[in-house]
């Protein structure tokens, strides 16, 4: 079982990057119906967080844009943290991009249950 459960970031680590590097090829991906923001202004040192309360899909939007910008699958009690200022995103305290975010800019975290 705790084999599974480390697996299962990593292919979730996959699918986020897959997506944030246009693994979909020019289509921009949008947030589906149905999926719910769950953080729009970053805290005081500049991150946007979420923990995921059941399984399901996450999307990080530029609000100017309507961009996703990365999105991908979490489990239950997975942590992404998006650190505006430092350009780095983290899924369950591992570094899964690093680069491509403006601080200057303002982002959306939504979360779609599956």
């Amino acid at each position: 079982m705790a084999a599974s459960r480390q697996a299962a970031p990593a292919a979730a680590i996959c699918v986020l990057l897959a997506t944030a590097v246009g693994g979909c090829g020019n289509v921009t991906p949008q947030v589906p119906q149905g999926a719910e923001l769950r953080m729009e202004r970053p805290d005081v040192r500049g991150v946007l967080a979420l923990v995921a309360t059941e399984n399901g899909t996450a999307y990080l939007v530029d609000r100017e844009t309507g961009k996703v910008v990365l999105s991908g699958q979490m489990e239950m009690r997975d942590q992404l943290v998006v650190h505006l200022a430092r350009n780095m995103v983290f899924l369950n305290g591992t570094l899964i991009r690093q680069g491509g975010l403006d601080p200057k800019r303002a982002y959306q975290l939504y979360f779609l249950k599956s």
